[in-house]
């Protein structure tokens, strides 16, 4: 067979190799397929390949700059990776040499119909492949590289229109460079295996953009993969893999997910991101499924996506902000994208960093300093503005910032909100005449906009006069230490918090907070002091965290929903909370206190006034912490003070406000808050900027008011001090306009209160930015941002004409103005004849032909119809135009590949031309030369007549015609399918295979071929089994008479052991589920009884390691379960034996160690029973005979430690309470014994030292209640009455007062008691 193929071979080489060399008489070069090298040139372009072709081992294939090579549909060759599509296999050395002005093109002949063409394959075995600049279009798998190492090198390769893969890699660690891949049904890039490096990528609307199996690696550097149907990475991983894939400095822009990663049990390897934008995609940004395997995310941009991170590890780096492309099909980055400087070196990320492309609009990143002016407002917000690091954003007096409701920049924050983040520094440079306005562009709801942000890392922030209103949280600050300065600022309308500190020490001075849903100040951490505060209408004034303290001084707080001032503290709190010189009006609770256990802090309130609270004036829940209230005035709350310490200088008295519902918290001049408050902590001004003190009431000096306000006994309008009654005083300026009016009554001339004056163009009254008056007071003019009713359709605040609004008229085609990004041009009319169509720039191909330039334009860029390049098509065009011309080479000249007229000579006409290899002139197919005009070549389909005996076009020797074109027969050595069982090609017919050409038959009686033997019937348990073999034991067989059984194995656990023999109880086999062991003897007393059981205890058999077995259940015999001899301690009554046995080694419980029950006596102490047990039966030691402690008054005498123990509390008989025995001097008279005892035995005081009165030397009696009546010559002589006896005991020579009675008694019963006590 090998020699009959090798002339084939030679003869399809020779003819590609003349195809390739010969010069073609006017006729492009066609490529029937086989082997081809050498070099393909212009002048033999373009190559037309009819089959697949393959370079072989040793050659070279070179293709030069702009060579065509064009594949027709279908395969002549029907064979290769696809039988029915064309392809170029590379097995040798393929060169491919375009270059950017000329390359190399591979595409289907006809048509632009994905998958006319199979693709190139670089084989594993090849020698190396250089493709430079080509383009592979309508392919199935336009490149294919399995080559190992970097033999493969590509670099400017576009493919396009594929129907499966673009670019499949199956090994090496080659790099492929700026290869760009559209349109393919399935992958852009297919890595089955290697490590291979993928730089400059450009894979969009495929379904997978890059996919790397599990078996490969890959690096993804400096790509753009977008618009994929499904993924724009993936990533399949195993423990197997041959690396990480990395994705680095990349953009995976609008798929379902950008970046995912699916790894299996065991993976090891991690998917990597780094240094790039993941944005747009519908599910996630970056996806893991489960729990293995490593997703890396690090300074990469996720947003945009449905979700943006899933299962990743790692942040550092990360963002998440609109990276402002250029537009949805320019991916490259603009001036303020905050994905700029943001990699890990301080490089853009991604592939297209900025260059030259302005942000539109005011959003993003400032990275250059600027200055926002009076002039240029109002200044549009449609997304957050941050100002980096290093950056200053300076804010001019009068100028004013409208946002936008949404957020562009979806990032920060709030990503549904704009806001001014302030990493860098923020200068506000407003003034009393002309602040600074931060506010929503149109309407006034709360919340349009999110706020500004100072973050902790700020360089500096100098915010003065400004106003924000209509935001979620109006100004927040982290700065530490006073980075942070704030004065004058007016926060309205917001829909959380008005001013939110998060650290530091700063001052923030004349605040106002007016109608914020939740918070006017919160103070989340850091001490701050809050100077001339003025909060009203929100749900907490001040509300402090327990992190955090504060200083609040000059005031006003009012109408709070819930807590003027909030204080929670713990014992990590930052400091206290001082209010001071302030005034806090109508709340639920003026001032409240939530302290946790620990705390030692305070919050003090001094010099203030608490008011008009429907709860409390100041509260403390719990009992922690420490709510000091002193110098107050609490007066008309629900209750006033609660919880509170400290009392100096409080009162509770109307403090006469001027008019407390209108707004004016001033006191009246008879008010006794005035001079009533104290110096200490005292600030010096008040909440208008009036000194402090004042001699408010005319008497006593100066002296500090309580409240925010320092009451002026004598007002003057005009010293620019603000003075009760005053409502306003702005010195010289009262009267002019926005000023003070000029008798301080309240606003002077202003806008806004509808008469025009000053430098006003109108004055309206009102605030509505839509009609002829703006609320600044200008007249409504175009280009002023506000859009006016019933006059203009748009006003974008610009006179820019290039964008959406023109002259505040929508924008449409045909206006004369050219909006960027949506025109290239706008002339001002429809004519569709000109350079201008449709505001599109006239172009070929746009439909419309254009005077003067195009002679045709049929819409399409398809240079293979009538119009050309917006040229009538011509023979000589360059172009081949379908159904009129064959060929086109560009020129008019005869003797090249293409003939003058563009036709090829026609097959058939008797002369050989072009790719003909043949022309008889006939249409027979019999002879020499066949249809197409090729050589008759066995397999061709076509018998020729006297060559052939049959040619039915296939490679295949199994049906009726065989290789060389031979009839099939029996003994050619094929096998004829469906005719023929077998063919050995051989005549012998006692092999496996007889000369009829059909198997050997087993059960014929004879013999043949691989038989062992052949009894002639279909009994299978006699001496040969049906598949005429020998029987053996193990055949799965039984063979009568020899066998008990055959189950085909060599298992001896199952129904059937060695020797084809039943299993059987004593065989030495153990039989799977039947028996426990068998040992294979017939001992009863081993480890395995005749029953093929497993001894066990309570089997009834002593075995090794066993003391008994006594064959039963019960552990109260003298043999316990556990096949061990009972013993006292094992846990366990024995019956008859033991009183207990509770198994442990305590003698302190019910049972003793010696298996007795417990009991008094025993000598041994139960716990929780007895107090002692000496176990003996005496009553006279420290344990008594019931095991109780002895002690005083049991009745027992406790020998060696007590003398006597009557049982008694009485000290007046013989044994004393302290069971010692009564004698004379122990302080307590024995009833019947002693007359009395006063603790001595002295002679000479009044009782005497046997404590007996037997006679008295004044001659006093004795009476029978131990008085004595004296009968001395006293002062006066008489007998002292026992009424004034005292206790009847008498000093000799002098008369017993009831007083000295009473001290002696007191005495004795004194030293009683003591005794007893020692006792």
């Amino acid at each position: 067979m090998r020699r009959t193929l090798v002339p084939g071979l030679i003869t399809a080489a020779a003819l590609s190799l003349f195809a390739l060399l010969a010069p073609a008489a006017e006729a492009q070069t066609m490529i029937p397929g086989g082997t081809v090298f050498g070099t393909w040139t212009t002048a033999g372009s373009p190559y037309i390949v009819q089959g697949d072709v393959t370079v072989p081992g040793t050659t070279t294939l070179t293709i030069q700059a702009g060579v065509q090579v064009l594949f027709e549909s279908g395969d002549m060759q029907a064979s290769g990776r696809d039988t029915s599509r064309t392809e170029i296999t590379v097995n040798g050395t393929l060169n491919v040499q375009g270059t950017a002005a000329s390359p190399v093109i591979f595409r289907a002949r006809s048509g632009t119909s994905a998958g006319s063409w199979y693709g190139i394959i670089i084989s594993s075995t090849a020698m190396g492949a250089d493709i430079d600049h080509a383009e592979l279009r309508h392919a199935r798998r336009a490149l294919e590289s399995a080559t190992p190492g970097t033999l493969t090198q590509v670099d400017d390769l576009l493919i396009d229109s594929c129907s499966d893969i673009g670019l499949y890699i199956d090994g090496g660690s080659a790099s492929y460079d700026r290869v760009s891949v559209s349109d393919c049904v399935n992958y852009g890039v297919y890595v089955a295996d290697g490590t291979p490096t993928l730089d400059a990528l450009v894979a969009d609307n495929t379904r997978f953009g890059v996919y790397v199996a599990s078996q490969a690696g890959a690096t993804i550097q400096n790509a753009i993969v977008r618009d994929q149907g499904s993924y724009g990475v993936y990533a399949s991983m195993s423990s197997s893999s041959d690396g990480d894939v990395n994705v680095f400095g990349s953009t995976v822009y609008n798929s379902r997910y950008g970046v995912y990663l699916s790894a299996s049990s065991g993976t090891t390897r991690s998917l990597v991101v780094r240094n790039s934008n993941l944005t747009d995609s519908t599910s996630y940004g970056a996806f893991r499924s489960g729990s293995y395997g490593r997703l890396e995310v690090t300074y990469t941009n996720s947003w945009g996506n449905g979700n943006n991170l899933s299962g990743t590890t790692g942040s550092v780096g990360n963002l998440s902000a609109n990276p402002l492309y250029v537009s949805a099909s320019n991916l490259r980055l603009t001036s303020n994208s905050p994905s700029r400087f943001a990699g890990n070196a301080g490089q853009d990320l991604g592939p297209l960093p900025y260059v030259a492309d302005a942000t539109v609009g005011l959003i993003g990143y400032l990275w250059s300093n600027l200055t926002l002016t009076a002039a240029g407002s109002p200044y549009v917000i449609r997304g957050d503005l941050t100002v980096p690091a290093g950056s200053t954003l300076t804010i001019e007096a009068g100028a004013q910032l409208h946002f936008e409701t949404g957020d562009l920049m979806g990032s920060n924050r709030d990503t549904s909100r704009s806001e001014i983040t302030v990493d860098g520094t923020l200068n506000m440079q407003g003034t009393a005449a002309s602040p600074v306005v931060l506010r929503a562009r149109s309407g006034i709801s709360a919340g349009t906009w999110y706020g500004v942000v100072i973050s902790p890392v700020a360089g500096s922030a100098d915010i003065d006069h400004a106003e924000l209103r209509h935001a979620r949280r109006a100004l927040e600050s982290g700065t530490p230490g006073s980075v942070t300065q704030v004065d004058d600022v007016l926060i309205d309308s917001c829909s959380d918090i008005g001013l939110y500190i998060d650290g530091g020490s700063a001052s923030y001075d004349r605040v106002r907070i007016s109608d914020c849903v939740n918070y006017g100040v919160y103070v989340a951490d850091g001490t701050p002091t809050l100077d001339g505060l003025y909060a009203d209408n929100t749900r907490f004034g001040v509300y402090v965290a327990n992190q955090a303290g504060a200083t609040i001084q000059n005031a006003i707080v009012r109408d709070q929903g819930s807590y003027g001032v909030y204080a929670s503290m713990s014992s990590s709190s930052d400091g206290d909370v001082t209010l001071l010189s302030s005034t806090i009006y109508n709340s639920r609770y003026g001032v409240y206190l939530s302290a946790s256990s620990g705390t030692t802090r305070s919050l003090v309130v001094r010099n203030s006034i608490l008011t008009d609270s429907t709860s409390y004036g100041a509260f403390r829940s719990g009992s922690y912490g420490r709510l000091e209230v002193t110098y107050t005035d609490s007066w008309g709350n629900g209750s006033n003070l609660s919880g509170t310490t400290g009392s100096a200088g409080n009162i509770s008295a109307n403090p006469q406000y001027v008019n407390a519902p209108g707004g004016n918290l001033r006191v009246m001049s008879t008010s006794v808050t005035i001079d009533a408050g104290t110096a200490s902590g005292a600030p010096a001004y008040d909440h208008d900027g009036v000194a402090r003190p004042l001699d408010g009431n005319g008497f006593g000096g100066a002296q500090y008011d309580m409240g925010a306000y320092e009451y002026v006994l004598m007002a003057m309008c005009g010293n620019g001090l603000v003075e009760a009654p005053e409502v306003c005083d702005d010195g010289g300026l009262n009267g002019s306009y926005g000023a003070c009016a000029s008798d301080c009554s309240g606003s002077g001339p202003r806008c806004g209160d509808g008469v025009r004056n000053g430098p006003e163009a109108c004055d309206d009254g009102n605030a509505i930015e839509t009609d002829a008056c703006l609320s600044d007071c200008s007249a409504a003019s175009c280009g002023d941002g506000f859009v006016q009713t019933g006059v203009e359709d748009c006003d974008d605040g610009n006179m820019i004409d290039t964008d959406a609004c023109v002259m505040c008229s929508a924008a449409i085609c045909g206006d004369g103005a050219v909006r960027s990004g949506v025109e290239d041009c706008d002339d001002g009319n429809m004519i569709s004849t000109d350079a201008c169509v449709m505001c599109s720039a006239a172009t070929c191909g746009d439909g419309y032909v254009q005077a003067g330039v195009e002679s045709c334009d049929d819409g399409n860029t398809n240079n293979t119809d009538a119009c050309v390049m917006c040229s009538a098509a011509t023979c000589g065009d360059g172009y081949v135009q379908a159904g009129v011309e064959d060929c086109d080479d560009g020129n008019t000249m005869g003797g090249d590949a293409c003939p003058a007229n563009c036709r090829f000579s026609v097959c058939g006409d008797g002369v050989v031309g072009g790719s003909e290899q043949c022309d008889d002139g006939n249409m027979s197919n019999m002879d020499a030369c066949v249809m197409g005009c090729r050589n008759a070549t066995c397999g061709d389909g076509y018998v020729r007549a006297g060559v052939e005996q049959c040619d039915d076009g296939n490679a295949s020797n199994t049906d009726a015609c065989v290789m060389g074109c031979m009839t099939a027969r029996c003994g050619d050595g094929f096998v004829q399918a469906g005719v023929e069982s077998c063919d050995d090609g051989n005549m012998i017919d006692t092999d496996s295979c007889p000369n009829s050409c059909q198997p050997a038959m087993c059960g014929n009686g004879v013999v043949e071929g691989s038989e062992a033997c052949d009894d002639g019937n279909r009994v299978d348990g006699d001496s040969c089994t049906n598949a005429c073999e020998a029987p053996r034991c193990g055949d799965g067989i039984v063979q009568m008479g020899v066998e008990q059984c055959d189950d085909g194995n060599t298992d001896n656990t199952d129904g059937c052991v060695m020797g084809c023999t039943t299993a059987t109880c004593g065989d030495g086999y153990v039989r799977t589920g039947v028996e426990s062991c068998d040992d294979g003897n017939t001992d009863d007393t081993d480890g395995c009884t005749n029953s093929c059981a497993l001894r066990t205890c309570g089997d009834g058999t002593v075995q090794d390691g066993e003391a008994c077995d006594d064959g039963n259940a019960s552990n109260t015999d003298e043999c316990l379960n556990s096949c061990q001899r009972a013993s006292c301690g094992d846990g366990f009554r024995q019956v008859g034996v033991e009183a207990c046995d509770d198994g442990n080694g305590s003698d302190a419980d019910g049972c003793l160690t010696t298996c007795v029950e417990a009991a008094c006596g025993d000598g041994e102490v139960w716990d929780g029973m007895e107090e002692c047990d000496d176990g003996n039966g005496a009553d006279d030691d420290a344990c008594l005979a019931d095991c109780m402690m002895a002690s005083c008054g049991d009745g027992e005498v406790w020998v060696g430690e007590e003398e006597c123990d009557d049982a008694n509390m009485a000290d007046d008989d013989a044994c004393l309470t302290s069971c010692v025995e009564a004698v004379c001097g122990d302080g307590f008279v024995q009833t019947g014994v002693e007359d009395c005892d006063d603790g001595n035995t002295d002679d000479g005081d009044e009782c005497p030292a046997d404590c007996t009165m037997g006679g008295d030397e004044d001659g006093g009696v004795i009476t029978a209640d131990g008085g004595v009546i004296t009968a001395d010559a006293g002062v006066d002589g008489g007998v002292t009455p026992m009424d004034e006896a005292g206790c009847g005991c008498a000093t000799p020579g002098k008369g017993a007062s009831n007083g000295a009675g009473l001290g002696v008694f007191l005495l004795l019963l004194g030293v009683a008691w003591r005794r007893r006590r020692r006792g």
